[in-house]
């Protein structure tokens, strides 16, 4: 996925883990989705500084991927197509 412009993501704390958060792409859709990812934890040997946890943040968002949503798979196992599919072919 091509990176929108400005997207650094934000920094945030949880459970003793620097976080980033950003919004991605869902495909199929125009709306957009939450994903958070892991950089470092908040003490100890591979804590990162505050540029290191940028440069991660930065990295985090461009190598994340579009959420596939409503596949072909997923509609062929989805009880909802099946009723629908049933109802088209009159049983």
């Amino acid at each position: 996925m091509r990176r929108r412009s400005g997207q650094t993501g934000y920094e945030e704390k949880k459970g003793g883990w620097y976080h980033v958060r950003f919004r991605i792409d869902v495909l199929g859709q125009e709306k957009r989705a939450y994903k958070s990812v892991p950089i470092c934890p908040v003490s100890g040997p591979s804590a990162l500084s505050k540029l290191e946890r940028l440069r991660k943040r930065k990295e985090s968002s461009m190598r994340a991927k579009p959420i596939p949503r409503n596949t072909s798979t997923e509609l062929k196992h989805s009880t909802t197509a099946r009723r629908f599919a049933r109802k088209l072919s009159g049983g």
